[in-house]
């Protein structure tokens, strides 16, 4: 693997996968099987730059992040992610409004807004790896990426006299 630069920010967030392998796989929030994998991309590029063990799907975000081993690979770097992520040691999260139930101060607000719309990258690219699909099983029949079209087999051995279906033309008694 790569050495990551000193500069680049990472982002990092995961989704739930559902799955058949309940060897991974825990019930989760949606009450299915699901597992937890984690998906840290560049901020500039949007390129997936690290992905975490998956981990089964009812653990939080802040114990997969460091279960998963990708806290170990994106160390030494800022790392942004969202608020299931506070506590981790490195992680840049969003402010928290104050208990007692004030607002925040105008440029914490600010910061968060900009915070979120960075964050989203991430979002979108966790979107898109979702929703992929094998361009030999979507493309259109005529496309250049599409698979080679087989020919029907054909049959070898000439229909028996009893297979004969009535063609065009044929006149039926009916009695």
């Amino acid at each position: 693997m790569r050495e990551r630069r000193v500069d680049q920010v990472a982002i990092v967030d995961g989704t739930l996968v559902p799955t058949r392998d309940h060897r991974i796989a825990e019930r989760s929030k949606n009450y299915r099987y699901s597992t937890n994998p984690r998906v840290a991309i560049d901020a500039d590029t949007r390129l997936v730059i690290a992905t975490g063990d998956p981990q089964p799907g009812n653990r939080n975000d802040c114990t997969v992040y460091r279960e998963s081993g990708i806290a170990d690979t994106l160390a030494g770097g800022p790392v942004m992610a969202d608020g299931g992520y506070q506590g981790n040691k490195g992680v840049i999260t969003p402010y928290r409004a104050p208990r007692d139930g004030t607002a925040l101060p105008r440029w914490k607000d600010d910061l968060d807004t900009i915070h979120r719309g960075v964050r989203a990258r991430v979002e979108h690219t966790l979107a898109r790896l979702k929703n992929r699909k094998s361009p030999a099983t979507t493309a259109a029949p005529d496309t250049p990426w599409s698979p080679p079209r087989q020919a029907p087999p054909s049959s070898t051995t000439p229909p028996s006299p009893t297979d004969q279906s009535p063609t065009r033309g044929t006149t039926h008694k009916i009695s």
